[in-house]
């Protein structure tokens, strides 16, 4: 087993942070300095409707976003811009899109996963 300890800001707090190495892989822990981080999020997305033939721009807004945070479409990433800790983009790819209601979600680097909101394309 080894131990690799980092210190740093995470959200706006000092945290300590202990990566694991067991038989079967990695496992952060995090030791709070000042909080402990913050799950992320999601109060909207616009827009909610988008079209299969064009690609568009989500804008997600919530918080606990951080510059890795990273925007899922049916839990596959897609490609995500910060702006900050309470607003991030992800583009929409338009050819090849499907039909239909679509989950979107934000992941953040330690696991945490908002809860889904729906984006229908037509």
């Amino acid at each position: 087993m080894t131990n690799i300890m980092e210190e740093g800001a995470y959200r706006g707090a000092t945290v300590t942070k202990l990566v694991t190495q067991h038989d079967h892989g990695f496992k952060d822990h995090y030791t709070p300095g000042d909080s402990t981080p913050a799950a992320p999020t999601l109060t909207s997305i616009a827009p909610t409707t988008a079209t299969s033939a064009a690609g568009a721009t989500i804008t997600c807004t919530g918080t606990g976003f951080s510059n890795k945070s990273v925007v899922r479409q049916d839990g596959s990433p897609l490609a995500t811009t910060y702006v900050s800790a309470t607003s991030i983009t992800a583009a929409l790819a338009g050819k090849g899109l499907s039909v239909g209601t679509h989950q979107i979600s934000v992941r953040n680097p330690d696991g945490d996963t908002t809860v889904n909101r729906a984006l229908t394309v037509t």
